[in-house]
């Protein structure tokens, strides 16, 4: 017996229901969402799906642990784009640590990749610090200065301030 349940697919800040199976894999999910009105001009082969971690087209629903009601986040590939992922793990008042994904062209530079989390989250441009690997991100360079991969993960910690 096939259980049938409904997901909420965040798109553009929309967001939108869609009837799935448990045993449907990724690549069924795409083709799912393919043949809906709003999203047909995204092609399977264009989407990239998140929900935690990047859904793997030959892997199937039930394999991510996915239950009704959770959001699946669906990213459009852009050509001369890269994906990052920064991961705030700074807690801040009531909010959740939580990963905020940006699309960005890697010849931007740090600071305005700071500036795009900001519109996300409101999280303050000059209280941000930038980590990638070994790496503390400087405002003026550019994110292709780091070799900086797509799907890349960039941990957000907190600038202290002090002094007298």
């Amino acid at each position: 017996m096939t259980i049938r349940f409904f997901i909420k697919l965040l798109y553009n800040e929309c967001r939108l229901t869609l009837e799935t199976c448990p045993n449907d894999t990724i690549l069924q999910l795409k083709q799912k969402i393919a043949n809906l009105e709003n999203l047909s001009s995204i092609k399977p082969e264009d989407q990239e799906l998140y929900c935690g971690e990047k859904l793997q087209n030959d892997r199937t629903v039930s394999d991510y642990n996915i239950r009704p009601g959770d959001d699946i986040r669906l990213v459009r590939k852009v050509a001369g784009v890269i994906q990052v992922f920064i991961n705030n793990t700074v807690k801040v008042e009531n909010r959740t640590r939580k990963s905020t994904f940006i699309l960005i062209d890697p010849k931007r530079t740090v600071l305005e990749l700071k500036e795009e989390y900001c519109k996300k989250t409101l999280y303050p441009v000059d209280h941000q610090r930038l980590l990638w690997g070994r790496y503390q991100l400087e405002d003026e360079r550019t994110i292709a200065s780091y070799g900086i991969p797509n799907d890349a993960t960039i941990h957000l910690v907190a600038r202290l301030r002090g002094g007298l």
